[in-house]
């Protein structure tokens, strides 16, 4: 399966990468609710709080329709029209009066004599545990419930279907649910396939930057360079290691990584004339391995991410 270029621009953004390793610790990211904030999501505030500059749904969303995470409906979060508070109680009132005395009666049938009573009425005379006919006690699987209702206490009338309502603990306000504001909340896991990909080939910033610092080198703050075609080529890191500037390109796919790809680099090579690196994970093709060979590019070749980050040190390590 290849890789969205969406997906592998969010592999590449560091700000992504304490996300990523939250999703790979838990099994589900869920919300928490309290009465004063609805729901919230701690284990997110510690790592990605609300500010003015970055919306948190729009990041996830973003990392949903990558199929980075998956995402699944955990609740619909209500909140008073009036002061926007999520403090709201449902209520079951009487359709004719709006009483909330409203009480839930039963037909029992005992099977063994036919007789037929209301719960509340045996309730009343103390015998629910026994037959007021036949004076046999209702046994499990010796009765059956044949009807059930509702019932006003305040105004005695039988109710089919009590009226739902809300109300609003912090403001007194009562409204009826077209009224009500209603947000989706979800709960977030990590996409199998970008499970699989990040335990596998994912290179993630931090792990390029310290082999880079420990090398004696300083990543450039941009990592477009001009070549001499006017043309600006982008590249994952550029660094110096101040004695001229240098690239990296890390390429991952799920299958082996064609000839086009290395011609990009090549390209980038030949346009810029600065030396490039370039990691791929976990294999090049058989075309795109001879163009490599032949090419005056700095090729990482490995099958796992361990050994990517291994072989990049180790050419590092021969260039300082």
């Amino acid at each position: 399966m290849e890789l969205s270029e969406a997906r592998k621009e969010l592999y590449k953004d560091s700000r992504m990468e304490a996300l990523f390793d939250l999703f790979s610790a838990k099994e589900k990211v869920k919300p928490k609710f309290d009465l004063s904030n609805g729901y919230t999501y701690p284990d997110l505030d510690k790592i990605m709080p609300e500010n003015a500059g970055e919306n948190r749904e729009q990041i996830l969303e973003k990392m949903v329709s990558a199929k980075v995470l998956d995402k699944e409906l955990y609740d619909l979060e209500l909140r008073c029209p009036k002061c926007k508070n999520p403090d709201v109680a449902t209520r079951y009132l009487c359709p004719f009066c709006e009483s909330m005395k409203i009480v839930k009666n039963h037909l029992v049938e005992h099977i063994n004599c036919g007789q037929t009573s209301t719960v509340s009425s045996l309730h009343e005379k103390s015998r629910f545990d026994s037959c007021p006919i036949c004076n046999k006690k209702y046994s499990e699987g010796g009765y059956r419930i044949v009807g059930k209702w509702f019932e006003c206490s305040t105004c005695g009338k039988q109710i089919k279907n009590p009226l739902i309502t809300h109300f609003c603990r912090n403001c007194d306000n009562k409204f009826l649910f077209d009224d009500v504001i209603q947000r989706e909340i979800y709960s977030y896991s990590l996409n199998n396939t970008a499970k699989d990909e990040i335990e596998t080939g994912v290179l993630f910033p931090s792990d390029i930057k310290k082999i880079l610092t420990d090398a004696g080198c300083s990543i450039m703050v941009s990592n477009v360079i001009k070549g001499k075609s006017e043309i600006e080529h982008k590249f994952d890191y550029v660094f110096s290691d101040k004695k001229k500037t240098m690239a990296i390109d890390t390429i991952f796919s799920a299958e082996p990584i064609q000839e086009i790809e290395i011609i990009k680099e090549q390209n980038k090579f030949y346009d810029t004339g600065i030396e490039i690196y370039v990691i791929v994970t976990p294999k090049l093709s058989e075309q795109a391995s001879m163009i490599a060979k032949a090419s005056k590019l700095k090729i990482v070749e490995t099958s796992n991410k361990k050994d990517a980050l291994l072989g990049l040190r180790k050419l590092m390590l021969k260039h300082t």
